[in-house]
Parts: C-alpha cells; structure tokens; sequence
C-alpha cells in the first residue's frame, strides 16, 4: 500500500451511500482499472480505480466488487472478487491481498478468489493484459455499471 491503512468502516459507510441511491432491484459492478501494456512484455504502473477504493479501499488489479443489494440471501449483497494470490504472482508482480486481507482492508465479509489459468490464462499464473480472471464480468471503461432487472 501507499498510505497507512483506512477504517474499512469508511468504506462501508460509502458502499451504503452507493446502495441507498440505486434503483430497486439493481446490481452495481464495479472494477478494478485495467493493467495497460506497453509492449510484449511490459507494462504500465497501475493506477487504482477510483471506484473501486472509494468504496473498498481495494487497489489491486482485476478485482471486482459485485454489490446486489436486493439479494435474497444477506451474504450476498457485498461480494468481492480478487485474483488468487499465488507464489509466482508475488515473486513476478509482488505480493497480492487474500481473502482475510481483503475482509481487513474493505469491510466486505464475502471475498471469492479466482486464478488466471481458469480464466484460460498463461501458465505462469498471469492473465493476458486485455482478459480478466472473470470471464463472466467483462473489461470496460465504464467502472460503474447499474443492471437494472426488468419484470
């Protein structure tokens, strides 16, 4: 991190702001900024998304926050989705939050990880610059997408 560590208590407080101006029956995704390329195999210093650490604290690249907060089921109206902290990840790019870690820092309980390779990934654990390590919520310039259900 590049600053001391913040009350996660902060960011639940802004994950509420967020949740009380949502339309009923919406889910709010937001995601981490894209790691850019700069050739074959380099590429640019991460700049956090605002988004994402204003309401999470999180500055880790492809991760995403999933807040649903209709969900029948309380546990999952907040879900935090990382990349899977592995040993060559933290040897090539540095050391990446896990589960307790994120719980600590963004005050969301439900904190799943994903790994690159089931993603369909490098071998060495990375995933490719333009693919995530969830593939079922896609890459955008957009950090803040409403859903909004009809029915």
């Amino acid at each position: 991190m590049r600053h001391d560590p913040l009350d996660p208590a902060v960011f639940a407080a802004h994950r509420r702001r967020l949740v009380e101006v949502l339309p009923p029956r919406s889910v709010a995704i937001v995601h981490a900024a894209d790691i850019l390329p700069t050739n074959g195999d380099g590429t640019l210093r991460l700049h956090p998304a605002g988004d994402l650490f204003w309401l999470t604290g999180i500055e880790q690249e492809e991760s995403v926050l999933v807040l649903a907060p209709h969900a029948i089921d309380p546990a999952q109206r907040e879900t935090l989705y990382l990349r899977q902290p592995t040993e060559q990840t933290a040897q090539w790019e540095g050391a990446k939050l896990d589960q307790e870690r994120a719980t600590a820092v963004s005050g969301v309980a439900r904190v799943r990880c994903g790994s690159a390779r089931d993603a369909g990934g490098s071998p060495h654990g990375r995933a490719p610059a333009a693919s995530s390590s969830f593939p079922h919520l896609s890459s955008s310039t957009v950090s803040l997408t409403l859903c909004r259900r009809r029915g």
